[in-house]
């Protein structure tokens, strides 16, 4: 499965496992984070339609992450 770089945002709206399961809110999409960020298939290290000119900032509580790395390894991963 692969991992989520919202998880690793500090914008990401934290909340009970029961509630993550339903949908994720950061302060870029309050509404609903895309899917397609959500589940990687691209990278928000850049702006994206709708993100309110807020793009992911590493949480400095999971300072290991690395967008670039990530992004890097994601290339090809899945084809579409």
């Amino acid at each position: 499965m692969r991992e989520s770089q919202c998880s690793y945002c500090k914008h990401l709206v934290r909340k009970p496992r029961e509630e993550m399961l339903k949908s994720w809110e950061c302060a870029a999409f309050p509404e609903g984070i895309p899917k397609d960020l959500i589940y990687s298939d691209k990278i928000h290290n850049a702006p994206y339609p709708g993100d309110h000119g807020i793009t992911f900032e590493q949480n400095p509580k999971k300072s290991f992450f690395n967008i670039e790395e990530f992004a890097e390894n994601m290339k090809g991963e899945y084809p579409k």
